[in-house]
C-alpha cells in the first residue's frame, strides 16, 4: 500500500488491474516523466473515497500502443485545488507528485518506455556578461531533485494472514525423485515439434522462443502473491492443495533469526547511506547557491572565471552524489519491507503479508522445503534480446556447494519472471513436471546455458541433470551470436582485480545496475561505488570486442576489435582479404571473383567479421572464403598481442570508451561465451591498470 501525502491516515491499496469504475471512461494520453523515462499514462475518474478526510484522487494507469495496460499509480489533491485547464480537461502540472506503486522501478518502467529523458547540459557562457553565470538555466538543483530525508513512522505492520488448523495440515512435503533416471522426450521428438511451429502475432513470447506452440502462460494475481500463487497453480496439477497463505506461513516458518538480522542489517545501512547522501547533496545546493550569489556581485572578469569553474566542480560533484543517492535508494527498494520490522516475530509476520515478494532466498528456502524446483524464464530480458540469460541460472546455496550435496527434486514448475511479477507456463496444458516429462529443449537449455556455461548452478546438483552431463551437447535452439570459442586469455602473475566483484558482458548484454546482471556479484552496499558507470548506456555491450568505434591500427581505420582480431589472421598471405576487414580498404577490379563476392557490409558488421575470419568462413550457410585462404602460419603464437593491441586502439583513441573502462574500477570483466564458462578478459584489465597508472 501507498501512503497519502496530504493525510497520513489514508493508504491506496496497489492493484495494477484497471478499476471497475474507470472501465468504460474515454481515456486521454498524457506524456509524462515518471523517474526519468518519457511515459504514456492515461487516467481514470476523479475518486470521491476520501473526500471526508479532504481527499480526491485519480488512479494512474500505463498505456503502451495506445491501449491501457495496467494501474501503476495515484494523483492525490484536495478538494479546493483547481487542477483544470482552461478547456476543462486535468492539468498534470498542477497537480501534485504522483504516488507510485512499489513495483514501478525502473526496471519496470525501461521494459515498456524504453525512451530515457536526457537532461539539458548547457555550458556555462563568459562571454555574455550581462546574463548571470548562475542562471537557472545554468544547472537547476532545485529541491525536487533531492527530496527530504526519510523518517521512521510508527506505523505497525500489515496484519498476517491467518491460516485455519484444517488448512495447516494439507500441504506435505514432495517425496524425492527416483533415483533411476528416465530421459523422457527425445532431440528428435522435440525437432518435429518446432517443425510444425506456426508463427503468428497472437503467440506468446514463450512460443516464439522456444518455437514451440505447445506453451503457454497463465497469469496470477499481481499484488505480491505472484510468485507463491505460482507455485500453487502448479501443485494443482497432481492434485495437491496449497493456498498463498499456506505456503508463506510455511517461509515464515522456516525464517530464522540469522536471516532476520541480515535483512535489517541492509535496511539499516541503507537508510543511514541514504540520510548521510542527502545532507551532503543538501550542503553542495547551500555552497552553490552561495556562490551564485558571489559570482552576480562580483565585478573582475577573471575572478569570476575563477568562482565558475568552481561552479562546475560543484555541479559535477552533485550528479555524483546525487546518481550515487539514486542507487541507494532502488537498493532500498528490496528491503523496504523490514521499515519497522524490530525482532523474527515480526520478520515472521511480514513474510506472511503481501508487503512482502518472494526474493532469491525465499525461492530457494521453499523448493528446499516443498522439494521441487521453479525453473525460471525471463521475459524481460527475451524483450531485449538478451536471449542468452533467458533462462535464468540460480546459483547454488554455499551449504550445498560446500557440502556437496544432493537437491532431488521430485517435480518442476515453469515460471515467467517479467522483472515484477510472476506467472506460470504450461506445457500441452501441463503445469508442473517430473524430470521425465520436462521437454527436451527445456533440458538442452539447462544444460548449455546453466551447467556448461557457469557450472555452480543449482541445477548442478541436481542428480538427473548431473547425468546429462555425460550425454552430447546439442545444437542450441535459439540463434547464435557469432561467440563461440571457449579460449582462455592469458593469465597474468599479478592480479589486478577484485574477485568479489565481478561484471560480465558480451555483444548483446542488456543494461542493468552494475552487480545485478547476469552471471555478476557484487558485495551488498558497493553498488553505489560504481554510480557513474551505472549512468552510462550499453556499458556492458561497450566492453565486448563486437562493439563499433572506429580507431587507427597499422595504418588502416577498423569498426571494431572484432575487426582488426580477424582481418590480422591474413595480414601477410593474403593481405587483399586482409584488407576487406577495415575501414579503408578500395575495391579494385583485377580482384579474384570470391573477393568481388565477399558482403558488402564484411568491414562494418562484426559478425560478419566473425564468421568469415573465423574456422569454416561461411556466413549464412555461403562459404564466402575458399577452403585454401588460410590464417598466416604465425598468427597462433601473436594472436594475443594483436589482441591487446586492438582493444588499446580502441580505448586510447575513444575517451568515453577510456572513461568507462575506469569507472569499472578493479572489478573482475568477464566474457559471456554461449556454451562455455565466462573467460576473464586479463587483456583489458591489464589495460585498465595502464591508463590508471598514466
Amino acid at each position: 500500500m501507498v501512503q497519502s501525502k496530504i493525510n497520513t491516515d489514508v493508504s491506496y491499496k496497489e492493484k495494477n488491474e484497471i478499476h471497475k469504475k474507470d472501465d468504460e471512461m474515454e481515456a486521454f494520453l498524457y506524456s509524462y516523466p515518471i523517474l526519468g523515462f518519457d511515459c504514456t499514462i492515461c487516467l481514470g475518474n476523479i475518486n470521491y473515497d476520501y473526500a471526508d478526510k479532504k481527499i480526491l484522487f485519480i488512479r494512474i494507469y500505463s498505456c503502451i500502443n495506445d491501449s491501457v495496460d495496467e494501474q501503476i499509480g495515484i494523483f492525490e489533491f484536495k478538494p479546493s485545488d483547481n487542477i483544470e485547464d482552461n478547456d476543462g480537461d486535468i492539468d498534470l502540472d498542477k497537480i501534485n507528485e504522483p504516488l507510485l506503486y512499489q513495483f514501478v522501478t525502473k526496471k519496470y518502467l525501461k521494459a515498456r518506455f524504453p525512451e530515457e529523458l536526457e537532461d539539458d547540459e548547457n555550458e556555462i557562457n563568459y562571454e555574455n556578461e550581462e546574463k548571470s553565470i548562475y542562471d537557472d538555466d545554468e544547472i537547476d538543483l532545485t529541491d525536487d531533485d533531492v527530496g527530504e530525508v526519510e523518517e521512521e513512522d510508527n506505523e505497525e505492520p500489515d496484519e498476517t494472514n491467518e491460516i485455519s488448523d484444517n488448512d495447516k495440515n494439507v500441504f506435505e512435503q514432495l517425496e524425492n525423485a527416483n533415483e533411476e533416471v528416465e530421459e523422457g522426450q527425445t532431440s528428435k521428438q522435440d525437432l518435429k515439434e518446432r517443425e510444425l511451429y506456426i508463427n503468428e502475432v497472437h503467440n506468446t513470447w514463450i512460443e516464439k522462443f522456444l518455437h514451440n506452440n505447445n506453451y503457454d502462460i497463465q497469469n496470477v494475481e499481481s499484488n505480491g502473491d505472484c510468485l507463491f500463487a505460482v507455485i500453487r497453480e502448479g501443485l494443482k496439477g497432481i492434485n495437491k492443495e496449497a493456498t498463498v497463505e499456506m505456503l508463506r506461513k510455511m517461509l515464515a516458518d522456516n525464517a530464522t533469526e540469522e536471516k532476520f538480522q541480515e535483512y535489517k542489517q541492509f535496511y539499516t545501512e541503507f537508510m543511514n547511506e541514504i540520510k548521510k547522501q542527502t545532507i551532503l547533496i543538501n550542503n553542495i545546493k547551500k555552497e552553490y547557491k552561495l556562490l551564485g550569489q558571489e559570482i552576480n556581485v562580483e565585478k573582475d572578469r577573471d575572478t569570476k572565471r575563477q568562482l565558475a569553474l568552481k561552479g562546475k566542480k560543484l555541479k559535477k560533484k552533485f550528479v555524483q552524489e546525487k546518481n550515487s543517492l539514486n542507487i541507494t535508494k532502488e537498493l532500498l527498494g528490496e528491503y523496504q519491507f523490514m521499515k519497522n520490522i524490530n525482532n523474527v516475530v515480526e520478520f515472521k509476520n511480514i513474510l506472511q503479508s503481501c508487503t512482502f515478494w518472494a526474493d532469491a532466498w525465499a525461492i530457494d528456502l521453499l523448493e528446499k522445503i516443498i522439494n521441487l524446483k521453479l525453473i525460471i524464464f525471463n521475459s524481460d530480458n527475451y524483450t531485449v534480446s538478451d536471449h542468452d540469460n533467458v533462462l535464468q541460472c540460480q546459483i547454488a546455496s554455499n551449504a550445498i556447494e560446500e557440502n556437496k550435496a544432493e537437491f532431488n527434486p521430485k517435480y518442476y514448475i515453469l515460471a515467467d519472471y517479467t522483472g515484477n511479477h510472476y506467472k506460470l507456463i504450461t506445457y500441452k496444458n501441463k503445469r508442473i513436471f517430473t524430470y521425465k516429462d520436462i521437454p527436451y529443449s527445456i533440458k538442452n537449455l539447462v544444460k548449455t546455458k546453466c551447467m556448461e556455461s557457469r557450472g555452480n548452478t543449482i541445477y548442478n546438483f541436481i542428480p538427473a541433470f548431473k547425468h546429462m552431463l555425460g550425454d552430447k551437447m546439442e545444437e542450441n535452439i535459439v540463434e547464435k551470436d557469432g561467440s563461440s570459442s571457449c579460449e582462455v586469455q592469458n593469465e597474468p602473475k599479478e592480479k589486478s582485480y577484485n574477485k568479489d566483484i565481478v561484471f560480465q558482458f558480451y555483444s548483446k548484454s542488456r543494461d542493468a545496475m552494475p552487480g545485478k546482471g547476469a552471471g555478476e556479484k557484487i558485495p551488498i552496499g558497493q553498488e553505489k561505488s560504481f554510480a557513474d558507470l551505472n549512468e552510462i548506456k550499453n556499458w556492458r555491450k561497450q566492453l565486448s570486442n563486437f562493439w563499433v568505434s572506429e580507431f587507427d591500427a597499422d595504418g588502416k581505420k577498423w569498426n571494431s576489435v572484432e575487426h582488426y582480431y580477424q582481418g590480422s589472421k591474413f595480414k601477410n598471405s593474403h593481405p587483399v582479404f586482409y584488407s576487406k576487414f577495415s575501414l579503408s580498404h578500395e575495391d579494385h577490379e583485377e580482384e579474384p571473383q570470391w573477393i568481388k563476392q565477399l558482403p558488402k557490409e564484411l568491414s562494418k558488421d562484426p559478425a560478419i567479421a566473425q564468421r568469415l575470419g573465423g574456422k569454416s568462413g561461411i556466413y549464412k550457410k555461403i562459404r564466402y572464403r575458399p577452403k585454401e585462404i588460410r590464417m598466416d602460419d604465425d598468427f597462433l603464437v601473436n594472436k594475443f598481442k594483436i589482441m591487446e593491441k586492438g582493444q588499446y586502439a580502441k580505448y586510447s583513441q575513444n575517451g568515453d570508451l577510456k572513461n568507462m573502462l575506469l569507472l569499472t574500477k578493479d572489478a573482475t570483466l568477464q566474457h559471456f561465451i554461449r556454451g562455455c564458462k565466462p573467460v576473464v578478459f586479463h587483456d583489458t584489465i591489464k589495460l585498465r591498470k595502464q591508463f590508471n597508472s598514466t
